[in-house]
């Protein structure tokens, strides 16, 4: 008998973020950008998402959540 994990469907909701590169070079200025994304992504499945979207290699940001002002 084989077994197979199936994700469970879940409603995807637009996540909204600032790009910032990990080397920052004069003149760059902040971009705004989207992805849809379900609640329960893991963090290497928003790198993949980002990567697939906007073509930045998986390494060459950080990601942190920002909620009322505060990290």
């Amino acid at each position: 008998m084989m077994t197979m994990m199936l994700p469970i469907p879940a409603k995807k909701t637009k996540v909204e973020f600032f790009y910032v590169p990990y080397h920052l070079k004069d003149g760059f200025v902040n971009k705004k950008a989207n992805v849809l994304a379900r609640e329960t992504e893991t963090v290497a499945t928003l790198r993949d998402l980002f990567k697939e979207k906007y073509g930045v290699q998986r390494s060459s940001f950080l990601i942190s959540r920002v909620q009322d002002n505060e990290v």
